[in-house]
């Protein structure tokens, strides 16, 4: 998936998703990002019952999207429902003493 594969798929006002389902009110990068994690670029973090999924960006991805600017990670989570939400970082606190669930 590229840029122009969620502008096609999506309908898409002031660079946020409106069509309904998983990425409804989520940027447009979001659905790239998705499937970035699922084609295996994430670490996955359990932390309490959530689990936080971070993607790191490289340039390629900055150039597809320049929403990126200023950003080396996107951090997300997908809800109960199925809907996927971008998030800031777990904290360092949260994050301490966790190894990522890649490979355990």
């Amino acid at each position: 998936m590229n840029r122009q594969d969620v502008l096609n798929a999506y309908s898409v006002i002031d660079g946020t998703i409106h069509s309904p389902g998983k990425f409804e009110r989520e940027s447009l990068y979001m659905p790239y990002i998705f499937d970035l994690s699922l084609d295996g670029g994430c670490e996955d973090f359990p932390i309490g019952s959530m689990l936080f999924t971070k993607v790191e960006l490289n340039s390629d991805d900055h150039n597809q999207f320049p929403e990126f600017e200023g950003k080396s990670v996107i951090w997300f989570y997908e809800t109960d429902n199925g809907f996927i939400v971008e998030c800031n970082a777990p904290s360092d606190d949260e994050l301490e003493g966790l190894s990522n669930c890649e490979g355990d």
